[in-house]
């Protein structure tokens, strides 16, 4: 019997910095989360400081400054709940960890705790510019970030120009 040995040299993507390297403890497995993350991603939040004690496999954050327990120190990364060890193809349901993806210029995600998507400049996260809400503010106090709308039953317009200032546009037909 031949035994052919192959090595593989690992390569790290230019793009994303993803390990190509095919092993049994991380590699192309772990890049196959943090790429299902990119792709898919829609953060938790981009406001929670502290690490979440029992996040779900998958679950993300847009890490503020401020951060604590494992966000500290991560500042403006994406924070990533992944298993630490796959097993046989499945998951380790018992054992995770944070994995941290420094954003690139463009990258855009939905926040799911803003209700809008959150664009990274080059520098800072940042809400997109006009994004619809589902539920109209209750006062012109309400909690809100500058370009976001809503539209209420009536058909009145409001528009956050500000944090947490909200104008209500009511139009005649035409």
């Amino acid at each position: 019997m031949t035994v052919i040995n192959v090595a593989i040299k690992a390569k790290t993507t230019p793009g994303l910095g993803f390990n190509t390297q095919l092993s049994s403890s991380g590699g192309i497995e772990d890049t196959t989360m943090l790429l299902d993350a990119l792709l898919h991603g829609s953060p938790k939040s981009a406001s929670t400081t502290a690490a979440p004690i029992s996040p779900a496999f998958g679950d993300s954050y847009i890490v503020p400054a401020g951060g604590t327990g494992a966000f500290a120190g991560q500042t403006g990364m994406l924070a990533v709940c992944n298993p630490t060890t796959i097993k046989d193809g499945r998951v380790d349901n018992y054992h995770w960890q944070w994995d941290f993806i420094a954003p690139r210029t463009g990258m855009s995600f939905y926040v799911q705790d803003a209700l809008c998507t959150y664009e990274f400049n080059g520098s800072a996260w940042v809400p997109g510019p006009l994004v619809f809400v589902g539920t109209p503010p209750a006062s012109a106090s309400s909690s809100g970030i500058k370009g976001q709308m809503a539209v209420d039953t009536a058909g009145a317009l409001y528009l956050c120009y500000a944090t947490n200032a909200w104008k209500k546009f009511t139009g005649a037909s035409f």
